[in-house]
């Protein structure tokens, strides 16, 4: 299963001068795999790789049953179908002029001559796992192989179990997948090996942070397509319709709000990090922030059973280094922080954009619609899911602010990370990314 020695460049070339490997036979291993994922045994499984870094149970088990769905038939048929259309297993099929139908998609004519347009891969990805979710690396390869790529694929550092378990089920099913798929177990730092699997790719997909996509790019070679899904930042608004409303509305959406930062830590990209107020009153910053804290000591004590480990201790104590320095700089700049117990509210005077403090430590900043645009343009390479607090009291014009200022989802307090069949990843169709449109001119 791994890629080790130098006889997989070769072996690579010689996959590449076989015929595509068919959306169809991807989809058929997935559905067996899918049956074995629907056992108790393997359930139990990797529910416990899944919790084993901390996830929450009802989290792992969200997360199972969103890749149980995912790999029925008719959902990546549907997948398929959204990303390429209705046509789309004509579009990869083999062949081109026994495929030219005048009036069919693709197919057209000009100046006397016929032309016929598909979709073809890429040819090779090399897939750079992110440490912080496990199985992404086997959904983005999974991704690359419905495609009809070949997938070279490094897993985080500390290892991905759940992607190993899912793609050693995929070579079982469907021993051809071997051959387009590869798993290189080589560290980051391994520089060599790391350039070796960039000069052969065609496209290189990273998955991380805003370091990793700096090596990366340090690695690609000219005319190499990059696919970058790196971090992004995702907030909670709280439109000034909504702050002078029934509090009992607010509150009950603060509750949403404190459990998703509770279960998610923070640490995803769309985790929420804080909450912008449609304000300048310092007062009603503070109002937002009291009425947070109490909803996040709430939801933190509720975990707290699940997630009391030395890790979780040592995290709360930076946290607490950073929480000290910000009363201290509260004396002089406009900041007032709130403690609780295991987690805090600091808010700011400002209405900057930036990673909180994390694992429930959370800020609050003030946000005029007036001035929206203007003060979170200069993010919106970074920006991803907002969180419109009491959505009924905004209206459509708010929600195209957001996405012109470079947001790509809207969502409710407790949906914003989770995602449906078909959702777009960043603002793309993924699979799209990993394919190029051909032109074949037949007479």
């Amino acid at each position: 299963m791994s890629g080790k020695g130098q006889d997989w460049k070769r072996e690579v070339e010689q996959v590449l001068e076989e015929t595509c490997l068919q959306p169809g036979e991807v989809i058929r291993a997935c559905a067996r795999v899918r049956e074995e994922l629907d056992t108790e045994e393997n359930r139990t499984r990797l529910l416990s790789l899944l919790t084993k870094n901390g996830l929450p149970e009802e989290e792992a088990s969200a997360r199972l049953e969103f890749a149980w769905e995912s790999l029925a038939p008719e959902n990546l048929s549907r997948l398929m179908e959204l990303e390429f259309g209705p046509d789309w297993e004509t579009e990869f099929s083999y062949g081109f002029a026994d495929r030219w139908e005048e009036g069919a998609p693709g197919c057209f004519e000009e100046h006397g001559r016929r032309y016929l347009q598909r979709w073809r891969p890429l040819g090779v990805l090399f897939h750079i796992g992110a440490g912080n979710m496990d199985g992404i690396s086997a959904f983005s390869a999974l991704e690359g192989l419905l495609t009809g790529n070949v997938n070279l694929v490094k897993l985080p550092g500390r290892g991905d179990p759940v992607s190993e378990w899912l793609i050693s089920r995929l070579f079982q099913t469907e021993p051809k997948l071997k051959k387009y798929l590869r798993l290189f177990p080589i560290g980051s730092g391994e520089e060599k090996s790391m350039r070796e699997l960039a000069e052969a790719a065609d496209g290189i997909v990273v998955w991380g942070g805003d370091e990793a996509v700096r090596a990366v790019r340090r690695l690609a070679a000219p005319g190499t397509k990059l696919i970058e899904w790196g971090n992004r930042l995702s907030f909670a608004y709280l439109p000034v319709a909504a702050l002078c409303g029934p509090q009992k509305e607010l509150d009950a959406q603060l509750e949403l709000l404190a459990r998703h930062m509770a279960e998610t830590d923070q640490l995803l990209c769309s985790s929420c990090q804080g909450i912008f107020v449609d304000t300048e009153k310092g007062g009603d910053l503070l109002k937002v922030g009291r009425r947070l804290l109490a909803a996040l000591e709430w939801e933190k004590d509720r975990l707290r059973g699940e997630k009391e480990r030395i890790d979780e201790m040592r995290r709360q104590a930076a946290a607490a280094l950073e929480l000290r320095t910000a009363e201290l700089e509260s004396l002089r700049e406009r900041k007032r922080v709130l403690k609780g117990k295991g987690c805090s509210v600091t808010v700011f005077g400002d209405s900057r954009l930036e990673v909180s403090l994390q694992y429930g430590n959370v800020w609050v900043r003030p946000l005029p619609a007036a001035s929206l645009l203007s003060r979170l343009r200069p993010a919106r390479g970074v920006l991803q899911t907002v969180c419109i607090l009491c959505p009924q009291k905004a209206d459509d014009q708010l929600r195209e602010l957001f996405f012109r200022a470079g947001a790509v989802r809207i969502t409710s307090p407790d949906r914003m990370s989770s995602s449906y069949l078909g959702e777009p990843h960043d603002g793309e169709f993924s699979m799209r990314r990993y394919v190029k449109r051909v032109s074949v001119e037949l007479s």
